[in-house]
């Protein structure tokens, strides 16, 4: 489905008010951004940027030197079932705050996976319970904020019966990351 221009404004105007939301109560999320990008391991791109609607990431990234890629579905599941990009395209792939909307988690990790290099580093970023809380609370007046299935703990295990190596977890500012290293070869079946 294509936007017209007078939805895309009324899209960024209403992300303009969520981010003075977000702020009032705490969540500064270009802040939040640069501080989880502090506190993993050194990407390289190209990255893809996969469902982050947010200009954070991608600005973030690219102040740091890197070629960035964007592919934003609107979370629509069948977009996220087969990603239009060769085995092994990029270097890196980040994944912030998207978990969340995603209902069939292995199909997205196991293409998110598939479109890294051996070698090549997942990021994978979600709220922390106080982070949910804070998203309930902005939205809360356009029905809430949805919650899937998915969270960044069972992704942490599906990507390990893939073969990824954890190198790191944490979290930051309302934040929870990980990020995984794929190892050459295939990836196994899970």
């Amino acid at each position: 489905m294509t936007s017209t221009p007078d939805q895309l404004e009324e899209e960024r105007q209403a992300h303009r008010r969520w981010r003075a939301a977000f702020v009032a109560l705490g969540y500064d999320g270009r802040r939040a951004t640069a501080l989880v990008l502090d506190g993993v391991e050194l990407l390289e791109g190209p990255v893809l940027n996969l469902g982050s609607t947010t200009s954070d990431v991608a600005r973030e990234l690219e102040l740091r030197g890197l070629v960035v890629e964007g592919h934003f579905p609107e979370y629509e599941e069948s977009l996220f079932a087969a990603l239009p990009f060769p085995d092994s395209t990029y270097a890196s792939a980040v994944s912030f705050n998207t978990l969340h909307h995603v209902e069939n988690g292995a199909s997205y990790l196991r293409e998110m996976a598939r479109v890294v290099r051996p070698g090549g580093l997942l990021l994978l970023v979600d709220f922390s319970p106080e982070g949910f809380d804070i998203a309930a609370r902005v939205l809360s007046a356009e029905g809430g904020h949805p919650v899937g299935p998915v969270t960044l703990d069972w992704a942490r295990g599906f990507l390990a019966g893939l073969g990824l190596e954890e190198t790191r977890a944490g979290g930051v500012h309302q934040l929870r990351f990980a990020t995984f290293r794929k190892a050459g070869g295939l990836l196994k079946k899970e």
